[in-house]
């Protein structure tokens, strides 16, 4: 018992909270008490809110904040957001720097569906808009796969200027 408490106490946390320069190590939904330099001891307990903001700096969106999100560089001023859940629902943005990438729509959803579809998946498809809060309108395309028990939705839209 003894030994278990000593690797209990070294259990690594979720997050680092920092109050007037002291920074301690919490969980979420965690209480505990923090003595600030002051000599004043403050009980503190972070939460998670239900829904955060993610900011690409062209571009945010709202998610669950259960869920992160990840950058990657692809490249040749491409970059990749991916979002995914446990239940295999997968947010991903692409940004381009130098390409309108609004032709490259039907050439993701090929890529998305291939291997589905070559396993003797139907493709079904149709075009899509989805107008965004800022006005802003993306146009796509709306598909379904279904094999024989299953089925998976995909929406491919996107938003380009000449330049």
């Amino acid at each position: 018992m003894l030994c278990a408490g000593v690797v209990r106490a070294e259990d690594p946390k979720a997050f680092k909270l920092t109050i007037d320069g002291v920074t301690v190590d919490i969980d979420p939904g965690e209480d505990i008490d923090v003595k600030l330099p002051s000599g004043k001891t403050s009980k503190v307990r972070l939460e998670h809110n239900d829904f955060a903001t993610f900011s690409g700096g062209t571009f945010s969106f709202v998610h669950p904040s259960n869920y992160s999100v990840t950058r990657t560089d692809l490249g040749d001023g491409i970059a990749q957001y991916l979002m995914a859940s446990a239940l295999g629902t997968l947010v991903v943005v692409q940004k381009y720097d130098e390409m309108n990438p609004v032709s490259l729509n039907q050439l993701m959803l090929q890529e998305m569906t291939r291997e589905t579809v070559q396993a003797g998946g139907r493709l079904t498809q149709q075009p899509t808009t989805r107008k965004l809060a800022d006005g802003k309108e993306l146009t796509g395309l709306k598909a379904t796969v279904k094999t024989r028990t299953d089925s998976a939705n995909f929406e491919i839209v996107g938003f380009g200027t000449a330049d």
